[in-house]
């Protein structure tokens, strides 16, 4: 949950509407968020679904409608610009993606310029995921001169003075000394490069994901402004500037496109058009359980910020905003017709059968694997079910075998659905590489077994200078073995390729494999860039039950 406040007499003033607290409480509910009052503002607890809402600009777009005081699809006002952005090849490996924007003419009073910083933030945080997938950078344009580059640079090539410092420093400087940079450096230091946007004068705007420059400041005096959205994913980062122009041109007179010029394309953002979507009226009756009107459905669509294109007897074509990124399919549709709408107006039905629930052997399971791991120090994750091909073969050093494949993946990094919960493990320890040693972590997870069926498996990772052995791994998995089932294990010596030769050990209950374990090869910790040894484990809880039940 992403929390946004705001002023009670700023959210009103954005409402352009004069509407009771208590009634914008109840909007808020609605519409599916936790609203509340602090003692003069509105705290509201948005879903992550929703981050064109992480803003009380945001919010007020939305209340607006909700409330019907400007519903139907919002309207912005975005020109053709002039402005354009150079994409460096050297980007490509490094951060590839960038969109941007400009704001003409906008008026900023304090609440207002607190408010655009915090929805950054926001994104910056949750949709962004703290910086590595999604950076925003906004500048006072009028301080710098177009066209822009994005562009990599030596990191000791070039200085300047990074936001709320007054010395200049150099990249690998505000790495150093800067808290932005202290804060968020391990997302670039391992490049040879690092990414810098500088203007027709060699002028630096902004180090991303890091930190702007001082020059660009915006500040209540600021006419005009330069949006820059740099990240990994190039849909998430339109999507990002979408937000934000969105939410700044509710200060503001006017937006203009930017010219994104790529290698090998030419992009101009942000794309503020409306998308179109089709829902089947007998799947809205089927979902809702309840016949609406034409009138009904058209009506609560606008209230979900939706314009209608056609409705007929058989199916219903809307338009929305692409700053909606929680509209995926049709079935969101229907979603936002429930809810402007209204659920309680659908009225209520009791079941008609009478049933008490029973506990689920296998997640009574799970939940004691969890707490044995617990009890041995390692900590959980939960980690994504996609993964992509390349994690899953190559850079483990498997062959190929059967797998799922996503037919629309967002990123080619989520095109399959996992065969092994290692590749996200080792992941996420090098992500956290630059943390106090050593690093426990576990995770029991879906995967999808040789027979495209889903099954559930254990797996827990070590990473340390020292206790990275086969013999501590030793200790942690018949310790393991011990709390579950008594030591109703053992082991037998099997290479993997997955481990270094001789440094791996099938695990075997009534002499049915269960799992295995060892010490990662080093061409693996190569390739998840992982500068310390490590260890891991896997194991199938599905085998382990089905051995138990053979013992005698």
């Amino acid at each position: 949950m992403t929390i946004v406040r705001s002023k009670i007499t700023y959210l009103k003033n954005l409402l352009s509407k004069d509407i009771s607290e208590s009634l914008i409480l109840k909007a808020l509910e609605d519409i599916g968020t936790d609203p509340s009052i602090e003692d003069d503002e509105f705290v509201v607890d948005v879903y992550p679904n929703r981050p064109d809402m992480y803003s009380p600009e945001g919010i007020a777009r939305a209340l607006r409608a909700y409330l019907e005081i400007s519903k139907g699809l919002p309207k912005f006002d975005v020109k053709k610009g002039e402005l354009e952005v150079y994409v460096d090849p050297s980007m490509r490996g490094v951060r590839p993606y960038i969109a941007g924007a400009v704001i003409r003419n906008v008026k900023l009073s304090e609440e207002a310029l607190e408010s655009i910083m915090r929805l950054q933030e926001a994104l910056h945080e949750s949709y962004g995921r703290k910086r590595r997938k999604v950076a925003i950078g906004i500048h006072d344009l009028d301080k710098v001169i177009p066209p822009f580059k994005y562009t990599t640079v030596n990191p000791q090539e070039i200085k300047f003075v990074p936001l709320n410092f007054e010395e200049a420093l150099t990249p690998k400087e505000i790495l150093e000394l800067h808290p932005k940079g202290q804060e968020y450096g391990y997302i670039i230091k391992e490049f040879d490069r690092y990414p810098i946007i500088l203007d027709a004068e060699n002028n630096v705007l902004s180090m991303p994901p890091i930190i702007n420059g001082e020059l660009t400041r915006v500040t209540e005096n600021t006419k005009n402004i330069f949006v820059d959205v740099t990240g990994t994913h190039l849909d998430s980062v339109i999507g990002a500037v979408n937000i934000v122009t969105a939410s700044l041109l509710e200060h503001a007179e006017y937006a203009e496109t930017v010219k994104i010029v790529y290698p090998d394309r030419t992009l101009y953002t942000p794309e503020l058009s409306p998308k179109e979507i089709s829902v089947k009226r007998e799947d809205v009756k089927k979902v809702l359980g309840a016949e609406l009107s034409d009138e009904d459905i058209v009506r609560s669509l606008e209230k979900m910020m939706y314009g209608i294109k056609k409705i007929t007897s058989e199916e219903i074509t809307a338009v929305y905003s692409p700053i909606r990124r929680d509209i995926l399919h049709p079935i969101d549709v229907i979603e936002d017709i429930a809810i402007g709408y209204g659920y309680e107006r659908m009225g209520e039905e009791l079941p008609h059968e009478y049933s008490e629930g029973v506990p689920d052997e296998l997640l009574e399971e799970l939940e004691e694997i969890r707490d044995i791991m617990i009890g041995l120090g390692f900590l959980e994750v939960v980690t994504f079910n996609l993964s992509s091909e390349q994690s899953e073969f190559e850079l483990m050093r498997t062959s190929r075998g059967p797998i799922v494949r996503i037919l629309n993946p967002i990123s080619q990094e989520m095109n399959v659905v996992r065969r092994s919960l290692l590749p996200s493990l080792l992941r996420i320890l090098a992500h956290n590489k630059d943390e106090g040693l050593p690093i426990m972590l576990f995770e029991v997870g879906e995967v999808v077994k040789d027979t495209y069926q889903n099954a559930y498996n254990l797996a827990f990772v070590i990473m340390d200078t020292k206790e990275a052995t086969f013999t501590s791994m030793r200790r942690y998995v018949e310790a393991f073995l011990r709390y579950y089932c008594g030591s109703c294990g053992s082991l037998r010596m099997k290479d993997d390729s997955r481990f270094i030769p001789g440094r791996s050990a099938e695990i075997l209950v009534n002499n049915i494999s269960i799992g295995i374990f060892g010490e990662i090869h080093p061409e693996i910790l190569v390739n998840f860039n992982l500068p310390y040894p490590v260890v891991a484990a896997e194991i199938s809880v599905e085998e382990a039950l089905k051995a138990l039940r053979s013992l005698p």
